[in-house]
């Protein structure tokens, strides 16, 4: 195979953006088999799409070394002006139907072809195998785009081709707000080869089963709530995630265990529900009706938790919060642009608000 393609610009690029990743979010976390993205093979990264292209940023600061992912997103992002920069990230574009172009299957071969030529020459292609984005907190069902880009490289491959799928799951504490937290766990890769005999056979057959094997492993590597009782599921999650992790005996500092425990909670209220827990879906009102007055209140559920403070902490608290008064001042004069001019523009001209993490950040990267 030929060596992979390296580009400066976009190692420059990627040291620059995961600088600035860590300043944007709280925190952010690596899981699983993170020694897969390394590797010198051919690679399809398959990761959930909640967060539009904020999520291909996740993946690409993980990565280290020559290993450059290309990836693939929606064609009406790629406007002129920042063409130089969808180049150096190897961005490539995918038409849908309601692009309204008469070529659009013509352009998307195309597409699909240099994602052969790519991992030909081992190189990573990332791929959102749900081909949309959505927030809630669900695995949609996949595409088949994924599995074909796979099938044909290695039929057209001189010799083994060692294509692996890495399923990816990137979990948003809130999808939102700035300075979240962002969880990313890397599944088991998934090796093609055993799928090929198959794939020769029957073509059909072979890409439905890489299909729901995929959408098994990655169903592992985020939270998974199904539509049946979703807001009464989420609710208890966002209240009682931490207790169940305290439960189980895990840090719930640390995303990936407080993750684990966030799931077997999820897998406990489906059981119950589906049991036909009656008392368990009555609460579903009462829990709508708190988290409706902490969003009222702009009060979020731990600061309830706490209680009431008593004289002493309210007279520390209060003192700290006047010496610290003129670097408060300093600080929000100074970042008034970051914190309300750039969100107020976002608001304004993006009305699907899966973009305003992904254009905050950008124009955050571009105006600080």
């Amino acid at each position: 195979m030929e060596k992979p393609s390296f580009r400066i610009v976009y190692a420059v690029l990627r040291i620059l953006v995961r600088w600035a990743m860590k300043l944007f979010f709280r925190r952010i976390q690596y899981a699983g088999d993170t020694a897969a993205l390394a590797a010198g093979r051919p690679l399809i990264l398959a990761p959930n799409h909640g967060n539009a292209f904020m999520d291909a940023l996740v993946v690409v600061i993980a990565t280290r070394g020559r290993r450059q992912p290309s990836y693939i997103t929606r064609s009406d992002v790629f406007v002129k002006s920042l063409q130089p920069i969808f180049d150096a990230f190897k961005m490539l574009p995918i038409y849908r139907q309601r692009d309204n172009l008469p070529d659009i299957r013509d352009r998307n071969e195309r597409i699909f072809e240099i994602c052969q030529e790519r991992l030909h020459r081992s190189e990573a292609v990332l791929i959102f195998p749900e081909g949309n984005h959505g927030r809630l907190r669900r695995l949609r069902p996949l595409k088949k785009g994924f599995a074909r880009i796979a099938f044909k490289a290695a039929e057209e491959a001189p010799g083994d081709f060692p294509l692996q799928i890495v399923p990816i799951g990137i979990n948003y504490r809130d999808h939102l707000k700035f300075q979240t937290e962002v969880l990313m766990i890397n599944g088991a890769p998934m090796d093609l080869a055993p799928y090929m005999a198959s794939y020769r056979k029957n073509p059909v057959k072979a890409l439905l089963e890489i299909r729901n094997d995929l959408a098994r492993r990655m169903k592992d590597c985020v939270l998974h709530i199904g539509p049946a009782h979703y807001d009464l599921i989420e609710g208890y999650r966002q209240c009682f995630g931490t207790e169940v992790a305290a439960e189980m005996g895990l840090n719930s500092d640390d995303l990936y265990a407080r993750f684990q425990a966030e799931k077997r909670l999820i897998a406990r209220l489906e059981s119950r529900l589906a049991a036909g827990d009656t008392a368990l879906a009555a609460m579903g009102e009462k829990m709508a009706a708190y988290q409706k007055g902490l969003e009222a209140l702009n009060f979020r559920d731990h600061v309830i938790r706490r209680g009431p403070y008593g004289l002493g902490a309210l007279l520390g608290q209060g003192l700290a919060l006047l010496l610290g008064l003129p670097v408060f001042l300093w600080g929000a004069l100074n970042h008034l642009h970051v914190y309300h001019l750039i969100p107020r523009f976002v608001y304004g001209k993006f009305r699907d608000d899966q973009f305003h993490l992904s254009v905050m950040f950008l124009m955050g990267l571009v105006l600080v």
